[in-house]
């Protein structure tokens, strides 16, 4: 469950490198798969284009998004077997996170499985 406000963050393009404003829920820095923390990169932004985190189509950048499965109960107030995709912050640490398969961490106080990954779209 979202805290509900939004952050103002940064995503680093796994395309150009270039660092882009996002908008955030602020937990989805709290992702962590195995010791590999979803950390924001440093601004400020090299490219002033917002990449868009809740938009299914559309002209755009999209981050890369790695999907959980919460695994037990924990602050989130999550289903424990419900998937959700969050958007992985810089791209130069995402490798560790999707390529080794089935790895596990932490999000919002739940244990999380990673079961998918969804890569970097500009549209």
């Amino acid at each position: 469950m979202s805290t509900g406000n939004f952050l103002q963050a940064f995503y680093r393009s796994s395309f150009t490198g270039e660092i882009h404003p996002i908008r955030i829920q602020p937990e989805s820095a709290s992702l962590v798969i195995g010791e590999q923390t979803n950390t924001i990169p440093a601004g400020p932004a090299t490219d002033p284009r917002q990449a868009q985190v809740s938009q299914r189509r559309g002209i755009g950048l999209f981050p890369a998004k790695v999907g959980v499965r919460v695994l037990t109960p924990g602050t989130s107030g999550f289903a424990i077997g419900s998937v959700h995709y969050v958007p992985w912050l810089d791209s130069t640490t995402l490798a560790s996170v999707v390529e080794p398969k089935f790895q596990t961490g932490t999000y919002q106080g739940a244990a999380v499985r990673v079961v998918g990954y969804s890569p970097e779209r500009v549209g």
